[in-house]
């Protein structure tokens, strides 16, 4: 069960990465719309948008982790390793 949560604390904060990313990517196309497409701006915007994909390419190939066997022996739990 621990797993499983940390899996899915895995998956969101790659989300939290997306989101992040395409939030910097957006705000960085409506400054190069306004203030001209400085070509220095264009750079970063080109940087920002490769990294978003990436992260997307992380994001949809996350798979959320299998839970452990657990053996409990004297009220102390102890997770075995998947082999």
């Amino acid at each position: 069960m621990l797993a499983q949560r940390e899996g899915r604390i895995a998956i969101v904060r790659r989300a939290s990465v997306v989101l992040a990313l395409a939030i910097a990517q957006g705000t960085v196309g409506y400054v190069q719309y306004f203030r001209g497409v400085p070509a220095g701006l264009v750079m970063v915007h080109v940087v920002l948008a490769t990294l978003l994909w990436c992260a997307l390419v992380v994001l949809a190939h996350a798979q959320p982790v299998a839970a452990s066997p657990v053996i409990v022996a004297n009220n102390t739990r102890v997770i075995q390793p998947l082999s």
